[in-house]
């Protein structure tokens, strides 16, 4: 009992200590690939709870217009309720929003395994203090029967995308639908409006909740696990060399990014850098992959 007391004593002594700052991060890098074990493919969503709170606020909005309908005798709040959401799960349909969002090479054989990209760097420049690495092709052991291209998703409002016949006949249906809708709604025919009022706060709440929550790559469609613990050090040249060392061109291809005037580095760094544009160079001559040319060489 005595060693139990001197235990909890001693706990609590630590516990009133003033507890250490966290270490200053310049820098931090964290590496993604796709994530092999998925069954989904990119750009398939993984349905979470968020998406299931849509189905259950529906839910909800029918059951009030049933009470409407129930008690009050007024079948219009039904018809209204149950329009309203039918238009827009039907209008959310459509296949060219799917297009336009997710653009994917599509191979000519359904059995072939489309090309992965190679690898991307996601920051929001200098000054920032965050960096996303997705790996691609170009890195050993990333190969993906699922690729994700970013670069094609970032030029997903090209014209190539124009609106087809079937997006064009029923956004015209729809308009002339939500018109009579809306024309419903402000008839005689609906009465007991409040009832109304109710579904459609309940639906804006549900807006709310769902634009701030926080939620997984999987359920937007974008399937990525992280490679190893962060990177992260005091100086931002630290960090790029232990990236450098982990994975080829990519601590070389965001010196531009941080340093555009060229880094500052002591004698061991210069060898290092020398030594890992010699050898990118050489590379470079029999395939395709991240480069540091002869001039970023002497910069660096």
């Amino acid at each position: 009992m005595e060693i139990d007391e001197e235990a909890a004593n001693a706990q609590s002594r630590v516990a009133l200590l003033p507890q250490q700052p966290p270490q200053w991060q310049a820098l931090r890098v964290e590496v993604f690939q796709v994530n092999p074990d998925s069954k989904y493919c990119q750009g398939v969503i993984q349905r979470d709870g968020t998406w299931f709170c849509g189905i259950l606020t529906i839910l909800i909005q029918l059951g009030i217009a049933a009470i409407a309908w129930w008690f009050s005798k007024n079948w219009a709040i039904m018809m209204v309720t149950g329009a309203g959401t039918f238009l827009s799960l039907a209008q959310g349909a459509l296949p060219q929003w799917r297009t336009e969002k997710w653009v994917f090479p599509k191979p000519k054989h359904p059995t072939t395994t489309p090309k992965a990209p190679g690898t991307v760097s996601i920051t929001r420049g200098n000054g920032s203090r965050h960096v996303m690495v997705i790996l691609g092709s170009d890195h050993r052991g990333t190969t993906s029967d699922k690729p994700l291209d970013l670069e094609l998703m970032a030029s997903s409002d090209d014209r190539r995308h124009s609106a087809d016949q079937l997006t064009i006949y029923a956004t015209f249906a729809f308009t002339v639908l939500w018109t009579a809708l809306l024309i419903t709604v402000a008839g005689p025919a609906v009465k007991n409006t409040w009832y109304l009022i109710i579904i459609g706060v309940i639906g804006m709440l549900q807006n709310l909740y769902v634009a701030g929550a926080t939620r997984e790559m999987g359920s937007l469609g974008i399937h990525l696990s992280l490679t190893q613990p962060a990177f992260h050090e005091t100086t931002i040249p630290k960090v790029l060399r232990r990236v450098e060392e982990s994975y080829e061109g990519v601590g070389a291809s965001l010196i531009p990014i941080f340093f555009p005037g060229g880094m500052r580095a002591d004698e061991e760094d210069c060898k290092f850098w020398a030594l890992k544009a010699q050898s990118q160079n050489e590379t470079a001559r029999t395939k395709k992959g991240f480069l540091v040319g002869e001039r970023k060489a002497e910069e660096i």
